[in-house]
């Protein structure tokens, strides 16, 4: 047949979880312009001590025998996003004595929280508890550590070059180009996302599939491209530069 058939973009899009989710390893970054720390103390109240955790790559793969383990960098500082803690219609704010988890590391209760004199949230402090449960809390917040390791990223976000799904005749071109129709968001991310190379895949945790555009290079931002799944809904109440495709 050689009927013309239209389509939304979405319905192939819908393709690309589909392909990538069973292979992308899973990484953490949070925006480096609206990052706080968590300053961690563990059950003994002192500091947290520098350490790491080996955990998979991909959460189905426990065994790491297809594709390996990465190594968690854990401190006594850490950074979340700011809006996962400050509170909004969709996030409530923490509270001292709330229970959080911190993905792939474990469960940890505010102690208290630091603001400024516009009530933002500033910083946190918080306990580890090697026992707490990961089903109780809430809040469940990736994060990274303070550390001169990590990645330097440019996430960049890509929307429709025109604003409507079809055009008419009677149509200015001028009129339907979306601007902008790219965002960029300065992030910092695991030390080891600056090992995959050039076209490789990922996900970063509550944000979404990537690909590596550029890999690192020394002083250089790594690029990241994030790659549309076809769902009207992102995966996390995080913000983003466009609208979630």
């Amino acid at each position: 047949s050689k009927n013309a058939v239209e389509l939304e973009w979405d319905k192939f899009w819908n393709f690309n979880k589909k392909y990538i989710d069973p292979v992308a390893p899973r990484f953490m970054a949070v925006a480096r312009d609206s990052s706080i720390p968590i300053n961690v103390v563990g059950p003994d109240g002192k500091p947290f001590p520098e350490s790491h955790k080996t955990v998979p790559l991909l959460p189905k793969d426990k065994d790491g025998s297809q594709f390996g383990f990465k190594s968690l960098f854990l401190g006594p500082k850490v950074l979340i996003e700011q809006e996962d803690v400050q509170g909004s219609e969709a996030v409530p704010r923490i509270k001292v004595g709330e229970k959080f988890v911190l993905l792939n590391w474990g469960v940890f209760e505010c102690t208290k929280v630091h603001t400024d004199d516009k009530d933002e949230v500033t910083a946190l402090d918080a306990t580890f508890e090697p026992e707490g449960d990961f089903k109780t809390p809430e809040k469940k917040i990736h994060w990274v550590t303070e550390s001169p390791h990590n990645t330097q990223i440019n996430m960049y976000e890509f929307d429709h070059l025109v604003s409507k799904p079809k055009l008419e005749e009677n149509d200015k071109m001028e009129d339907v180009v979306r601007d902008p129709s790219v965002g960029v968001t300065e992030l910092i991310g695991e030390p080891g996302i600056r090992n995959l190379p050039e076209n490789s895949f990922l996900q970063l945790l509550r944000r979404g599939y990537m690909r590596v555009d550029l890999p690192y290079r020394p002083d250089k931002a790594l690029d990241l491209f994030m790659i549309p799944d076809g769902k009207q809904k992102a995966m996390s109440t995080l913000s983003t530069k466009l609208a979630h495709r």
